[in-house]
This record gives structure tokens, C-alpha cells and sequence, in this order.
């Protein structure tokens, strides 16, 4: 194999960014410690699974990651890793999978401006505008404001 041949000369971060690669969890696995993960955690060629987010939680850049439109997004996915997302860019994300119940579920963690965004793009949930309108006038009431972390303007954090 090309990779394998030549370890030492590759350019890791191009490499990581590359869409072309054969990209599959036993490549991955075989070069864990060379791949640039921030640029990984961008690139939508990978095989993108709630296994292969689960088994690298900890090297992902979850700010790049809560960006990625390839990543297998459902709420199961979202609730697993609520603590990790940043919240202001996978609200903007348009593989969100926009329901009534994600955006009540983490109504707190929102980040409202770009929600309002995400939905207004999303052909997940069909709402007009007026309708996108009266679900931030009710979701976002000074009590939810947000700063994209989830703290409210009463919370210390």
C-alpha cells in the first residue's frame, strides 16, 4: 500500500483532508496516531457512523465536528454527546434533523440566531416562515437566550 510505503514522507494534515482517499474505519484504525484529527474531524469522505464517532470521542475537534454535513445526524446522536457539540455551529448545520422534539429537547442549548438559520434551510422539517418565526418567538425568550454553551444570562457559566 502507497500509505504504508511511504509513512515517513507523507504530509498528514493534506493527507487527513483528502476526499479521495478509500476511506474506512481499518484505515483510520491503521494510522490513528498520524491523522490530523481537527481535519479529520471535517472531512465528509469519511465512513461517518455513530461506531466511528463513539470509538475516537477523544480526539475529535468537536467544533469542526458539530460542522460536518456528512456525519450521521439524529437525535440519538445528538443526545449522546450533548456535552460535547458546539452548539451555535451544529444549530447551523444542514444535516440536522430538524423536529419539534430536537428543538424542544435541547431548547436551552440553542443557539437561536443560528437555529433560526438552520431552519430556514433545512428540508427536514417544512415550516414558513411565519412558522420558523412563532418557534423562535416561543423558544426564545430571554429565559433561553443562549450563548451557544447553553448557560442562561442568570448562570454563572
Amino acid at each position: 500500500e502507497l500509505i504504508v510505503r511511504y509513512d515517513d514522507l507523507w504530509h498528514w494534515w493534506s493527507l487527513s483532508a483528502n476526499k479521495a482517499l478509500p476511506w474506512s474505519v481499518e484505515l483510520i484504525e491503521r494510522f490513528e496516531d498520524r491523522w490530523q484529527w481537527l481535519v479529520l474531524s471535517t472531512n465528509e469522505a469519511l465512513p461517518w457512523s455513530l461506531e466511528l464517532i463513539e470509538r475516537y470521542e477523544d480526539r475529535w475537534n468537536w467544533a469542526y465536528l458539530s460542522n460536518n454535513k456528512a456525519l450521521p445526524c439524529s437525535l440519538e446522536l445528538i443526545e449522546r454527546y450533548e456535552n460535547r457539540w458546539d452548539w451555535s455551529s451544529i444549530a447551523a448545520n444542514e444535516a440536522l434533523p430538524w423536529s419539534l422534539e430536537l428543538i424542544e429537547r435541547f431548547e436551552d442549548r440553542w443557539d437561536w440566531d443560528r437555529a433560526r438559520d438552520g431552519l430556514r434551510r433545512t428540508k427536514g422539517l417544512v415550516l414558513s416562515s411565519s412558522a420558523i418565526d412563532g418557534l423562535m418567538a416561543h423558544f426564545a425568550h430571554p429565559e433561553h437566550e443562549t450563548t451557544g454553551a447553553g448557560a442562561t444570562p442568570e448562570s454563572p457559566c
